[in-house]
Formats: C-alpha cells, sequence, structure tokens
C-alpha cells in the first residue's frame, strides 16, 4: 500500500511542538549572526539543543549527565 501525499504535505503537532524551539532559535541567532553566516547559525542551534537536552536529562534522579565528563566537553571544544 503506498503511502498518501497528505501525509508528506501536513506536519503532525509532534513536528510542530519539536520545530517550535529550534525555530526559535534559529531566528535568535540568525539576527546575531547576520545573513552573512547563513549555516553556521543552525549548527549553533543544534549545539545548543543538544546541550539543553543533556542537561535536562542530568536533572532526572539517577540518570547520566553525559555534560557533566570530559569528553563532552573536548568533543565540543577541540574542532573549535
Amino acid at each position: 500500500m503506498p503511502i498518501q501525499a497528505i501525509y508528506w504535505l501536513n506536519p503532525s503537532k509532534f513536528i510542530l511542538v519539536v520545530r517550535l524551539p529550534q525555530d526559535v532559535i534559529n531566528s535568535q541567532s540568525d539576527r546575531t549572526f547576520g545573513q552573512h553566516l547563513k549555516s553556521f547559525s543552525s549548527i549553533i542551534t543544534r549545539v545548543f539543543i543538544i546541550l539543553l537536552v543533556t542537561n535536562l536529562i542530568g536533572l532526572i534522579p539517577y540518570s547520566f549527565s553525559m555534560s557533566s565528563q570530559l569528553i563532552m566537553t573536548l568533543v565540543l571544544g577541540l574542532p573549535i
């Protein structure tokens, strides 16, 4: 049974909720960096969301916080 085109044209509510913070952060970084670095704002947005999620996971009791490890700092800091 082929997938209908209606599923591709209208995003679900879950996708809209997930994309909302990404769009807000992306618009803020576009204002900061201007139009010269278009792809750079997308990279900054992704890194910010990854750091935010890992820090929020670390707030759960008895969970492993990846952002408190030295390797996470090295992975994010050495390429710069």
